[in-house]
Order: structure tokens, then C-alpha cells, then sequence
């Protein structure tokens, strides 16, 4: 009877902790219209993402802020996707061209498409949701940016991260993506954390429906 009892405890432990876990899983998920997305929603995205390498190799810091849009998807749960990205228009910051010529175009892509996205809880963030993104092919996402140099040569500086986590908020109109200043990346133009891109991007649905983002578990 005693060994019954305590195998019963045991499961009603197991049971509540499950039941704990499940609800901090599910406390965060992609909304369409305040309802829960159950499977992968198209939607668009727009925004100016400032691309820095802080130390390249040759010259000193480059900066260049990129106007751009994309394409993905959102859910099932918390799960999203990357599935393109277009750089629509790129200028250096005043001062920050490093041994490129600011004369010359400066064009950005992103690299290692598709990426994954994931929603979670992140002391990272200030919102405390953040979204994790990892490339779908066992690389990590980033951006390549070329440049002229010495008026013929043409370089190009690719930066990546394995710890993107952009802060998520709700927006009336939709949901922002912001990258932190505080995550580097390593650049093949400069080192293992010279990169750093900031800025937002506004995620909408373009089907109709406000896209938002369920309340953190944590707040």
C-alpha cells in the first residue's frame, strides 16, 4: 500500500510538472487577430537594419544602413521562418566607409537562407520576449556587404552570429523585430566579434488581421 501511495505521488509530481512546462511552452506563440496561428501564415516584413564591422582588417570601422524587405512565415505555436530577404537600398554612415570608397555603391544581402525563428522568454531583451534565429542548413545567419576599394577591386566582408536574438514587441500595427547593439557577430573582414547590426523590422500579415505576439510567461 505504502510503495502504491508513493508511486502515486510520484506521478501526481510528474503530472504537475509536465502540466507547468506544457503551459510555459504554449505562453508564447504567433496571435493572427488575437487568435493562435496553427500552422505556417505567410507574412511580410520591412525595415533599416544598421550593418557595422567595428575592427576590419584593412581601414578602420565600417557602417552602412540597409532599407529592406522580406518574406516568411509565422507559426504553427512559436516556431517562424525566413525565407528571403531583399536589401532594396544601402548607404555608408558619414565617416564609416573604413577602405571602401563612399563614392561607390554598397550593396547588403543576407546569407545562409533560410532562417529559423523561434519565440521565447529572453533576460536578453527589454520586452522579455525575444525571438532566437538559426539558419535551416547548419550555418548561422548574417550579411555579406561588398564594397569597392582603390576604385577597381571589389571586397566583401561577410558577418554571421550564432546568438541572434532580436527583442520582439507588439505593435497596433504589428509585431517589430529590433536587433540589440549588445550581440556580435564574427566578420571575415574583421574578427570573431567585430559585427554588430541594429535596427528593427515590422513583421505584418498581409492577408488582413493584426499579427501580435502572445504575453511572456515571465511578466
Amino acid at each position: 500500500m505504502r510503495r502504491a501511495k508513493l508511486i502515486g505521488l510520484v506521478l501526481v509530481v510528474v503530472f504537475v510538472i509536465s502540466a507547468v512546462v506544457s503551459a510555459s511552452v504554449s505562453a508564447l506563440q504567433w496571435l493572427i487577430g488575437g487568435r493562435p496561428v496553427t500552422a505556417a501564415t505567410a507574412i511580410t516584413s520591412s525595415g533599416k537594419l544598421l550593418q557595422s564591422d567595428l575592427r576590419p582588417k584593412i581601414g578602420s570601422q565600417v557602417a552602412m544602413e540597409c532599407e529592406g524587405t522580406g518574406r516568411g512565415t509565422v507559426g504553427p505555436g512559436a516556431k517562424g521562418e525566413v525565407t528571403a530577404v531583399t536589401a532594396t537600398r544601402c548607404v555608408f554612415q558619414a565617416g564609416l566607409n573604413g577602405a571602401c570608397e563612399a563614392s561607390k555603391e554598397v550593396t547588403g544581402k543576407a546569407v545562409n537562407l533560410p532562417w529559423l525563428s523561434l519565440l521565447l522568454d529572453s533576460s536578453r531583451s527589454p520586452s522579455g520576449i525575444g525571438d532566437r534565429i538559426t539558419a535551416d542548413n547548419g550555418r548561422n545567419p548574417g550579411w555579406s556587404v561588398e564594397c569597392t576599394v582603390a576604385g577597381i577591386f571589389k571586397i566583401t566582408d561577410t558577418c554571421e552570429s550564432a546568438t541572434a536574438e532580436p527583442e520582439v514587441i507588439n505593435l497596433a500595427t504589428g509585431v517589430d523585430t529590433r536587433f540589440l547593439a549588445s550581440e556580435t557577430g564574427g566578420c571575415t573582414e574583421g574578427d570573431a566579434s567585430s559585427g554588430v547590426v541594429i535596427g528593427n523590422e515590422l513583421n505584418l500579415n498581409p492577408a488582413g488581421g493584426t499579427l501580435s505576439v502572445s504575453a511572456s510567461s515571465n511578466r
